[in-house]
């Protein structure tokens, strides 16, 4: 490789990039060595995705108010989230949480447990209609069912860090879908419904939105049960089935700042 020359790691062959972590270990601690210049991503922004984002990125967010307008920027740290989105396991996760979620208690009855007589209704042949065997037949109106559903447990179980490791590629897929929006920590001191909804106008959402703040507040969830597609929960609620099952995600300014702690 050239002295100066700008490279990108997804542009690099295999052994180019062991060469490359030998000369740089760790990205953002220094200037690497031998004059190479490792870019990631969108070029100045570190905005990298996929293969580009070889050793993670810092995003710059922008924070909002309840106006929608810019107040400041806040840094994140994508490598926290891991290196990419591991589809096959948030897929499990949050089938099983969907799973989770069956009572599994429906039920019922087969013609050996449905009421009625066991006589035989009629002569096997001649009398012009079809033979019967018992009244409680399933083909008959009052009969059983022939293959009722009987309750049955639907549980799976996911250990814990399949769960963490789940919501965190649900958070990444977020962040590279640029679908996350940063407010400013929201204070209510009475339920205030119009609020909310001038809010999410302002922010341009207008379909499903999950809130994501740092802890419990009753005004802000009294403010918010009735708008529609919105669902709150606290930062230490998040899971990967809420998370995926909503097209925008806003966080406050003080949960994207403890993010790392909350994915843990």
């Amino acid at each position: 490789m050239a002295r100066g020359l700008a490279v990108r790691p997804a542009l690099l062959s295999t052994s180019d990039q062991r060469a490359a972590r030998r000369l740089w270990p760790i990205a953002g601690t220094g200037a690497p060595q031998s004059g190479v210049e490792f870019r990631t991503g969108r070029g100045a922004s570190g905005r990298g995705r996929g293969q580009d984002a070889l050793w993670g990125d810092m995003l710059e967010l922008d924070v909002h108010n309840e106006s929608g307008e810019v107040t400041g920027s806040v840094q994140f740290d994508e490598s926290i989230l891991g290196e990419k989105v591991r589809k096959r396991l948030l897929q499990q996760v949050v089938v099983a949480y969907l799973a989770n979620r069956r009572q599994g208690t429906s039920s019922a009855k087969t013609k050996a447990e449905v009421a009625g007589s066991g006589k035989k209704p009629w002569k096997q042949k001649h009398t012009g209609r079809a033979r019967a065997g018992s009244k409680r037949s399933p083909i008959w109106t009052g009969g059983g069912v022939a293959f009722p559903p009987k309750p049955r447990d639907f549980r799976k179980s996911v250990t814990k860090s399949m769960r963490r490791q789940a919501l965190k590629s649900a958070l990444l897929s977020k962040f590279r879908d640029e679908e996350v929006t940063v407010v400013e920590p929201l204070v209510f001191d009475a339920p205030k419904t119009k609020r909310v909804a001038s809010m999410l106008k302002a922010l341009k959402i207008d379909g499903t939105c999950l809130l994501a703040i740092k802890g419990h507040s009753a005004m802000l969830h009294k403010s918010s049960r009735n708008v529609p597609k919105l669902r709150v929960l606290v930062a230490g609620d998040l899971n990967a089935l809420d998370v995926v099952n909503h097209r925008r995600l806003v966080l406050t300014r003080e949960v994207i700042e403890n993010l790392a702690e909350v994915v843990r």
